[in-house]
């Protein structure tokens, strides 16, 4: 039998992901059945456990997914020379958190799913635990770059502002899937004319 390609391989993991998240839009992570997903991709029950064996592997795939956009879409703004403002750093974490397109709209509907999970399963807990200390972290940094420090680390005044502006995207977040599109733009200015 000839081998698969790695590029094939991984075409095949992807449509699986992709019809996975299909079904957790759809139904939820807890009524998304592997069932389901597997009618959804169009697969053998034993080519989608080959590539993903259970329906926890999936879910922790897809929130990796998620929670790897916000790390690439968040990056240029860390790394900008001259370090981006604090009031550009308000609004790239409002940005993010209610980005408009398509996977925009799927992160945020996985990260909130994934949320209610915490409740239930440990690894989803600790993968979102990780997920915000790391860009508390970053914020952090970023936040002490923009006043003009050069400590290694981050100050007290730095990871105090990072926390708040974690739970401002996290907010954004839990807004607009409620309440529906958020205006960046004229958040990130309410926001910046909060500071002193």
């Amino acid at each position: 039998m000839p081998k698969i390609s790695d590029e094939k391989r991984q075409a095949r993991r992807d449509q699986i992901l992709a019809a996975a998240l299909t079904c957790f839009e759809r139904h939820g992570l807890h009524g998304a059945t592997m069932e389901i997903i597997i009618a959804e991709c169009g697969l053998s029950a034993g080519a989608v456990y080959n590539y993903y064996p259970s329906k926890a592997a999936l879910i922790g795939a897809a929130l990796g997914q998620a929670l790897d956009g916000w790390a690439a879409d968040l990056a240029p703004v860390f790394a900008s020379d001259p370090p981006a403002p604090v009031s550009r750093l308000v609004a790239a974490a409002v940005e993010v958190a209610a980005a408009a397109d398509e996977g925009g709209r799927r992160r945020r509907m996985l990260e909130l799913l994934a949320w209610g999970e915490t409740q239930r399963d440990e690894a989803v807990r600790a993968r979102l635990r990780a997920h915000y200390t790391a860009l508390a972290q970053s914020f952090a940094q970023a936040l002490d770059r923009a006043r003009g420090a050069t400590q290694l680390f981050a100050t007290p005044e730095g990871e105090r502002g990072a926390a708040a502006l974690v739970m401002v995207a996290m907010g954004a977040l839990a807004r607009g899937a409620v309440m529906g599109p958020t205006d960046n733009a004229a958040l990130a200015a309410a926001l910046a004319s909060l500071s002193d």
